[in-house]
């Protein structure tokens, strides 16, 4: 069989873009890199696994050393984490490709609770039957925080009550983008992807790494299958994959994730499937 891939490669790759965002010294920036591509190819965050798929330079390394230096290295990775993941999606959300002429980037966060007694004051606002309920610079917490508030309408049994500093009247329907976007997320960090449930760390500072280094993964597969999406053309002579269908007088509707999308061109490169260069600029575009 030929090799067209090795790990080494990809790793590579990974750390020629970590310097240029990020300050790191030589020794981390090759560990990261060489964590993700095997945290990739093993669909997992369970370090054991990802211990075993190391190849190359490792190739003679007993699995038990291995894994003391991911201790290590999780140790004081963690110090960092926030700022190298922030470091990193500052350069995604700066270069991301966007298509439509408001120039607008919409950012979906999961629910966040307030532990303050004006969430009880949220409680008594009524919702509306047919439509919702708007409030403009409502001041938020004990901190006052300016802000606006939109209220679902009463349709459901428990309706939103959505704090934004956006527009209230978009609110609605920019928080309903969260059941195919972060529960898409949620699903390929678990059972669908990385197996974050069966991570089996008891050290807040080793999950801490491990979680940054998957939510990186994720991003990075996420933008390979994206890119493929967009530009099958150029993937036609590697890779026919079917990720959606199209029924008749309808649009395509798509059943392959953009991640698991990415993660199969991987794995194809990966075990040297296909002779094709896979991208490391980190370009995001909008879809």
């Amino acid at each position: 069989m030929k090799v067209y891939y090795t790990q080494e490669k990809i790793a590579s790759n990974l750390r020629k873009f970590f310097i240029k965002i990020f300050s790191l010294s030589k020794p981390h920036i090759k560990l990261l890199s060489y964590i993700i591509t095997d945290m990739i190819s093993a669909e997992s965050v369970v370090t054991s696994d990802i211990s075993r798929k190391l190849k190359d330079d490792f190739f003679f390394v007993h699995l038990e050393s291995i894994e003391r230096r991911f201790r290590r290295f999780f140790k004081s990775f963690s110090s960092i984490a926030y700022n190298f993941f922030q470091a990193f999606i500052s350069y995604i959300i700066s270069n991301f490709s966007i298509k439509h002429s408001d120039k607008i980037v919409n950012i979906s966060f999961d629910h966040m609770f307030c532990k303050d007694k004006l969430t009880y004051h949220f409680r008594d606002l009524k919702p509306l039957a047919q439509h919702s309920k708007l409030f403009h610079d409502v001041f938020f917490t004990r901190k006052l925080f300016k802000t606006n508030v939109a209220i679902s309408n009463s349709s459901t049994d428990d309706p939103w009550y959505l704090v934004t500093n956006d527009d209230p009247r978009r609110a609605i329907k920019n928080y309903s983008h969260r059941f195919g976007s972060i529960e898409c997320i949620f699903k390929s960090q678990k059972s669908n992807g990385f197996r974050l449930e069966s991570t089996n760390t008891q050290k807040i500072e080793h999950f801490i790494s491990l979680f940054t280094i998957m939510c990186i993964s994720l991003v990075w597969l996420t933008i390979i299958g994206i890119d493929y999406s967009r530009n099958k053309h150029a993937y036609s002579k590697y890779f026919k994959i079917r990720d959606t269908y199209k029924r008749k007088n309808t649009s395509p509707t798509r059943f392959l994730s953009y991640f698991n999308l990415g993660l199969t061109i991987f794995n194809r490169c990966f075990y040297n499937y296909v002779n094709f260069t896979l991208k490391f600029n980190f370009v995001l575009y909008d879809v």
